[in-house]
């Protein structure tokens, strides 16, 4: 019952909230225009805000374990080159095979598992998972640029890739928010409030907007490929690093970490990602619409069966 009511406590806004973006867009409130606005809008603005307050904010002296981010880090390498091949067979354009190898790769940890995590060990979860994404996000990022420019761009420039990482604004407001954490440099509490208030406006303007983007017409053209890649995010991924994670003896709040930071389904900041690189957009949101709704479920299921053996 608990673990019924953790997901639904989780799952059910953020369907409240697409749901309202998809009556949003019938209404004529938003349209293809508004969706690019405010995709850019989150990808500059309120998305950078959200991950320079997570690192900031973080613990890293005392909540800090080696084994646990290299074991996450190396699990995102592994998922990024097993991929691969499988959108090359899949896939005939670079646009498409560039979003199914971000669509398995990018899992929404920021905006469903910490919020997951939360409710499940309140402070201690969502400080460890919280010091975990300080280094996967960043990695996340530099992958998915990679993935873009080796498909997208017709010679690749690995200059231009350097650069592209370097001006990326997720990862300069990762390196400064660690900055600021390790060197204990002092904010004013104004400025925080102001950064924490506008990175607290990510998820309902990401989801409401992932719902006004909705075109069910491309459903049937998609479905194809959507019925490996959604599989393969929140159900093979998880699979395979919680059983990883629990040969090698992992319990509790660090097993729960590596079953949100692989379980999640594909993040909402992978269509603003995919529109600012180049990819097919509307692939990458039904990619993110479905393996929401269905995580419902595949979360659920993982959770409950992680509780009942007393494993998390």
């Amino acid at each position: 019952m608990e673990s019924m009511l953790v997901a639904i406590a989780v799952i059910l806004p953020l369907c409240v909230m697409m749901a309202s973006g998809y009556v949003m867009r019938k209404c004529g409130v938003l349209d293809d225009h508004a969706n690019t606005l405010i995709n850019k809008l989150i990808y500059r603005l309120f998305l950078p805000m959200l991950l320079f307050w997570n690192s900031y904010s973080s613990n890293l002296a005392t909540d800090f374990d080696i084994w646990l981010v290299l074991f996450c880090v190396i699990g995102v390498l592994v998922i990024f080159f097993a991929s691969i091949p499988l959108a090359n067979k899949s896939e005939q354009t670079p646009e498409r095979r560039s979003v199914f190898v971000q669509g398995i790769l990018r899992s929404n940890i920021t905006m469903f598992g910490l919020p997951v995590m939360t409710l499940l060990y309140a402070q201690t979860g969502s400080s460890i998972i919280s010091i975990l994404l300080v280094f996967v996000i960043p990695l996340l990022n530099i992958l998915g640029v990679l993935i873009f420019e080796i498909y997208c761009a017709k010679q690749v420039n690995w200059y231009v890739v350097a650069f592209r990482i370097l001006k990326n604004p997720l990862i300069i407001a990762l390196v400064l928010g660690i900055l600021a954490n390790l060197l204990h440099i002092s904010i004013m509490d104004s400025v925080l409030v102001s950064i924490k208030s506008m990175g607290s406006v990510v998820t309902p303007l990401a989801f409401v907007n992932l719902g006004g983007s909705m075109k069910l017409a491309s459903i049937s053209k998609n479905w194809r490929t959507l019925s490996k890649m959604v599989p393969a995010r929140i159900l093979i991924c998880p699979l395979v690093m919680v059983g990883a994670g629990i040969i090698l003896g992992w319990r509790n709040e660090a097993l729960a970490s590596i079953l949100l930071m692989f379980g999640c389904p594909t993040a909402v900041a992978s269509i603003a990602f995919t529109q600012e690189l180049g990819g097919d957009v509307e692939l990458a949101s039904d990619q993110v619409l479905f393996s929401t709704v269905l995580s419902v479920l595949t979360v659920f299921l993982f959770i409950f069966v992680l509780k009942l053996t007393g494993m998390i």
